[in-house]
């Protein structure tokens, strides 16, 4: 038995682990289509009728009235600073979630032009932290498994007061299973890798050093801002002191949706202020602090995810010179979304009254953006599982026309084809352009797109019809995935260049895993200076790291025994190479924001 013993405590520890690398989500395959819209009819089906906020606010009342963290009280004078990191729209495709999990998770960061940036202590997750949908394990192949080998847990797993904390609010993705896998996830009191989690609710409010706080609203789907979450914050409010800054993190910029610009007459859109109430209901939280005015109590920013890239939005005129800074910064693993579209002037109504923006940074640039948009040609090549469906589409169509015994269209079913496609085609093109357009614009563009799908089809159809039936399915096919890949590649891009249509989905095609982005924020007793850090180009070719042994790889699962001394379960092998996007945005608790 002593020997046996002695030998269990010499043997170094060890923990087997399971690390799924999923690929990019793709949106333009019908099946995962399909079943995302199945889950988000269902979620504005159910949500409509329940609000799970109101049983987790019931079941957590002690967590009614307190922050849910505060930073450890520090002298205001000399205190060390405090850090935090702020990313959004993660769990995506292992490159591109993988290299910004690496990157937040490393003791320091060293951005030329900014210095040596410790690792933050809090990190804020602004939403959409799963992609499709939390469905079939997705949070823990496509978050949690990713931010597990960034920053492991110690082996053997023993409570750390200086972990690092996370916070997280959902995002529409993350509650089309009515919150329940982020309400698991988060607000459980566990920890994810070497992160602790610790909120009650699916909204939290950090009381952070030097009079600054930050706020993070769950305001998604179809409901209205619940009572208790309200309440909430009105209570955080009620605990503001004179001259305390606050910094909000609602899960959309909402401030950048072209339909609650104000005009001339200075009134948005009515019927979008009635159909997305949760725009208002920031307006309501906005309003909360703007109250507190006369004792100096200021809203020093906006953050919000949701929008795949990087935008700041800076008050331009003299009436707006206290408002806040509004910030989207989406970039922290979905597919990228381009920066050309949006308006370089906004003005709105926030919280505090009328306010006024000036564009002033973007990540990637607006001329950037337009480069990657003109990449959408490229759809057959970089979308291959799109081409193969286009080439079903075209196969079945001549199949068709084939039935009447002629490769010339006879067959009624070949007609109801062609109209489905022209049609489609049409609601398509209708639903990707700006809603503050009209719609019978975009209904007969997309049509005509449709039409020239089908007479491609049929010009194929037309020049074999001398070939046997199989040969001329099979030129169908290939003229699908190859020619109308092209014609859909270029309809996207042409349509966004000329007419401002499909903006999202000339990139959600191509699926750029490329400009991710993410916020470093410093506090200390000068005030709140942001770090806006950018990762140009994902990394996508990984080595295992220091003490870790792989014991069995299946497709994209690896089976690996980590090491007591262990660190990251992978390391890049082409070094990951974070800048600053713009120059730090210093945010004084007594004057307006600017950069240094």
């Amino acid at each position: 038995m002593t020997p046996s013993l002695n030998r269990e405590k010499t043997e170094p520890l060890t923990r087997v682990e399971l690390v799924t690398q999923e690929p990019a989500v793709n949106w333009l395959s019908p099946v995962q289509l399909l079943k995302t819209g199945l889950r988000v009819l269902m979620a504005d089906m159910v949500g409509g009728m329940s609000d799970p906020r109101l049983v987790h606010a019931a079941l957590t009342p002690e967590a009614a009235a307190t922050p849910t963290w505060r930073a450890e009280s520090k002298d205001d004078g000399d205190g060390a600073p405090f850090w935090l990191d702020y990313l959004a729209d993660t769990g995506d495709g292992w490159d591109s979630t993988y290299s910004v999990a690496w990157s937040v998770a490393r003791e320091q960061l060293d951005v030329p032009g900014a210095g040596a940036l410790p690792r933050a202590q809090v990190l804020v997750l602004g939403g959409d932290q799963v992609y499709p949908t939390p469905a079939d394990q997705a949070y823990r192949t496509r978050f949690l498994d990713p931010f597990r080998s960034a920053l492991p847990s110690a082996i053997p797993t023993a409570e750390d007061p200086s972990a690092p904390k996370m916070v997280a609010i959902p995002g529409n993705h993350d509650w089309y299973d009515g919150l329940s896998g982020f309400m698991r996830l988060f607000a459980s009191g566990g920890s994810i890798g070497r992160w602790q989690t610790v909120q009650k609710r699916s909204y939290f409010a950090l009381q952070l050093p030097h009079g600054w706080w930050l706020w993070g609203l769950d305001l998604q789907l179809a409901s209205e801002m619940d009572a208790p979450q309200y309440a909430y914050f009105k209570a955080m409010a009620a605990q503001l002191r004179p001259g305390d800054r606050v910094v909000l993190c609602p899960p959309e910029p909402s401030w950048a949706d072209p339909n609650v610009q104000l005009g001339e007459n200075q009134t948005a859109l009515e019927n979008v202020e009635h159909l997305r109430p949760r725009f208002t209901s920031l307006r309501q939280i906005e309003a909360l602090i703007a109250q507190r005015r006369d004792e100096d109590v200021r809203l020093a920013a906006v953050i919000a995810g949701d929008s795949h890239h990087y935008a700041r939005y800076a008050p331009w005129a003299t009436e707006s010179a206290d408002a806040p800074q509004r910030i989207t910064c989406g970039g922290g693993g979905a597919y990228l979304l381009g920066t050309h579209g949006l308006l370089e002037r906004l003005r709105f109504r926030g919280g505090a009254g009328l306010e006024t923006h000036q564009r002033v940074a973007t990540f990637p640039s607006v001329d950037e953006s337009r480069a990657l948009r003109d990449r959408a040609w490229r759809l057959p090549v970089a979308n291959p599982v799109f081409g193969l469906t286009l080439a079903g589409v075209y196969a079945v169509g001549i199949l068709l026309a084939l039935s009447a015994g002629s490769a010339v269209c006879r067959s009624p079913w070949a007609w109801i084809w062609a109209l489905s496609l022209v049609l489609g085609a049409g609601l398509f093109t209708r639903n990707g352009a700006p809603k503050t357009g009209g719609s019978w614009g975009p209904l007969v563009g997309g049509m005509v797109h449709g039409a020239l799908h089908v007479g491609l089809a049929a010009a194929v159809g037309w020049l074999g019809r001398a070939w046997p039936g199989c040969g001329l399915v099979a030129a169908g096919a290939v003229t699908g995935w190859i020619g109308g890949g092209l014609l859909f590649g270029l309809w996207l891009m042409l349509s966004n260049r000329w007419l401002g249509w499909h903006d999202e989905e000339s990139f959600s095609a191509q699926a750029i895993t490329d400009h991710r982005s993410f916020l470093r924020m410093r506090i200390d007793a000068e005030g709140l200076t942001i770090y806006p850090l950018g990762i140009r180009k994902a990394c996508t070719r990984w080595q295992l790291g220091r003490g870790i042994e792989l014991l069995r790889q299946a497709k994209r699962t690896w089976r690996l025994r980590a090491h007591t001394s262990s660190g990251p379960r992978f390391e890049p092998v082409d070094p990951i190479q974070v800048e600053l996007i713009e120059a730090p945005i210093r945010l004084r608790r007594s004057s307006p924001a600017r950069s240094i």
